[in-house]
């Protein structure tokens, strides 16, 4: 008889010792502890329990975690053997089922049914990631994450502890505490980054706000790459979608024959991603969620995308001009971009669809600019006279000439050379140019003009005729006999007739002399 008593309380010690150690994941030593292996009853009541938030990978804190902690059962010890632990289920404890809950090591916390139990006390972590649970009587509790915030794709299991915690009772050194700690931890959203860049193309200089400037010319072919590196935890989350998403300036026109998708340096099957075009803004969107072309209720992602594995988009865009050169095309003078962004959704543990903000490019972007120049063409001796009918061709820095039907090439051919003629205003424009230097030449003069002898040297870039915010301005100048900005020009105007005029004058006045002296001989 003897024998069995002391059987069925070791049994029980035993027991006792591996439930309490099992159910709790992680717990440190707090304020209180006792060394007796009698649980001191002054603390019951006054206990405590602090659950901290860390983050899987980092051990970070997180913020905004709700736990909510449910007494299942109350402790006590036995009075004929302290060590001996009497579990008492509270009353509306059950399992999913409606069965009455064993506390054991073998209970499964997921199996309670918490419909009708009031929580014994709920908190949400702060900055330190810490929730206190304070003045909590003895007993087994049930702890619950009920909120968290979206940037958790795993949320931590729930879980059992006991308090009073014992940590000795294996070697029979018993030490009791009664402020615990758990450590349970969260999975959260890795950090995706996106980046855009211009593969070919002359820097001309940067921005105000350290994006990089590029110059192209009306029907330039511009080529672009999308970068973008997946999130660490891109395997593990539950993806509706993950879109990247291009929208062109207006002006900028993307080839769609040339978009391509890659992981790594191997291009992506087109069935492993959604292209789709929007026709209002020209530009697109690539899903690299995609619906199971056997079922598409089904949601699928290629298996070649890994944590944290690069990917990139590849395409051509043309920067497009008008009619001619003065026309409508893409705004001179303006920054031209192709804004990038992820969009993406995702289901968290708890079943909700969390619908983040846009991530958008870190680094500097590359900026477009188009420009153009403008000149007056006025009467030499009267500067505020503006000269109709004169008539311009360009030539870029090689001598050719510049030729132009909705984009900027090149001819030796000065019959097939683009032509711009001043009007009443007197004004001759260029559009649509690229940075660098050009020459302009005269080959038609207003009528009664002479026509310029020297060509005008034209430079355009990112500093000329300064600037006005982040608006690059174009060259203006008046063609008389010397520009405003001191550069050397040849006259124009009324000289070569005055020339001429006073030439003739003097033939004029030489043959009536000469006819005169003749007829006085021939009288003689």
């Amino acid at each position: 008889m003897k024998v069995n008593t002391l059987t069925k309380k070791i049994i029980t010690f035993l027991s006792a010792f591996v439930l309490l150690v099992s159910i709790l994941p992680t717990s440190t030593l707090a304020a209180q502890m006792t060394s007796d292996s009698v649980i001191d009853m002054q603390y019951d009541g006054h206990a405590t329990l602090t659950v901290i938030k860390l983050d899987d990978d980092e051990e970070e804190p997180i913020k905004d975690v709700t736990y909510d902690i449910y007494l299942i059962a109350t402790i006590s010890q036995s009075e004929d053997n302290p060590i001996e632990l009497v579990y008492t289920t509270e009353p509306d404890v059950v399992d999913k089922n409606d069965r009455p809950v064993v506390v054991s090591a073998s209970l499964d916390p997921n199996s309670i049914n918490l419909e009708g139990l009031t929580p014994a006390g709920s908190g949400t972590s702060g900055s330190d990631g810490k929730i206190k649970f304070t003045d909590l009587a003895y007993g087994i509790y049930l702890v619950v994450e009920s909120a968290y915030p979206s940037t958790v794709i795993s949320a931590a299991n729930n879980f059992l502890v006991s308090i009073p915690m014992s940590t000795g009772l294996a070697t029979g050194s018993t030490q009791w505490l009664y402020d615990v700690e758990a450590r349970p931890k969260n999975t959260l959203m890795g950090e995706a980054t996106i980046k855009k860049e211009i593969t070919d193309g002359v820097v001309i200089g940067t921005d105000a706000q350290d994006d990089i400037i590029y110059s192209a010319s009306y029907g330039d072919v511009i080529d672009y790459k999308i970068t973008v590196t997946l999130p660490s935890t891109f395997e593990e989350t539950d993806y509706t979608s993950f879109i990247i998403k291009d929208t062109p300036s207006a002006g900028l026109q993307i080839d769609q024959s040339t978009v391509k998708v890659y992981y790594g340096v191997t291009e992506l099957d087109k069935s492993e991603y959604v292209l789709n075009w929007d026709s209002t803004t020209g530009g697109f969107t690539v899903n690299l969620i995609y619906p199971d072309p056997a079922n598409a209720d089904t949601l699928l992602v290629s298996d070649q995308l890994k944590n944290g594995m690069g990917v990139s988009i590849t395409y051509s865009a043309t920067l497009l001009g008008g009619t001619s050169s003065g026309g409508l095309g893409a705004a001179i003078n303006t920054a031209l971009k192709n804004a990038v962004e992820i969009d993406y959704e995702y289901v968290q543990p708890g079943g909700g669809t969390v619908t983040p903000e846009p991530i958008t490019p870190d680094d500097p972007e590359p900026t477009v600019y188009t420009y153009n120049f403008t000149i007056e063409k006025v009467d030499g001796d009267n500067s505020s006279k503006p000269l109709e009918n004169a008539v311009f061709v360009l030539m870029d820095s090689s001598g050719d000439y510049m030729a132009y039907d909705g984009k900027w090439t090149t001819t030796a051919d000065i019959a097939k050379a683009f032509t711009v003629t001043s009007g009443t205003d007197g004004l001759v424009t260029f559009t649509g140019l690229a940075a660098g230097d050009y020459t302009l030449m005269e080959t038609v003069a207003p009528k009664g003009y002479s026509l310029l002898k020297d060509t005008i040297a034209i430079t355009i870039d990112s500093t000329t005729s300064g600037t006005t915010g982040d608006v690059l301005q174009n060259i203006q100048m008046q063609v008389v006999n010397k520009l405003a900005n001191s550069w050397t020009l040849p006259s124009t105007g009324l000289m070569g007739i005055y020339i001429f005029t006073i030439g003739g004058v003097i033939l004029i006045a030489a043959a009536i002399i000469l006819l005169s002296k003749n007829r006085k001989k021939s009288n003689g």
